[in-house]
């Protein structure tokens, strides 16, 4: 099976925790949500990032909460790979919730 990409893999957008940090290049707060470390098979919040509240939005700014980016996530292709990937084994955003306030 091939390794299961997270996002900032996948969109190559530059946020992630390998990539060179700076001030103004932070890392995602995707790359460092450890509450949902294992999630989808992925690394912190790499493959449940639209559940991420302040994530760098793949480049094009820091975006909200989940309220405020989740109808952009549902038209992002990694979301949707991310489902299809892992079937029936999606975890719902209200586990996601349970994994990060339970912590």
């Amino acid at each position: 099976m091939a390794k299961l990409q997270n996002c900032w893999e996948f969109m190559k957008c530059g946020f992630g925790p390998d990539d060179g940090k700076t001030r103004s290049n932070p890392v995602c707060a995707a790359a460092r949500e450890i509450g949902l470390n294992g999630v989808h098979g992925g690394t912190n919040g790499g493959r449940a990032c639209w559940f991420v509240d302040n994530t760098r939005n793949c480049g094009k700014g820091v975006k909200g909460d989940f309220s405020d980016k989740y109808p952009d996530c549902m038209n992002c292709r990694f979301y949707w790979k991310v489902r299809e990937e892992v079937g029936n084994k999606f975890e719902i955003s209200l586990l996601l919730n349970t994994y990060l306030h339970n912590k």
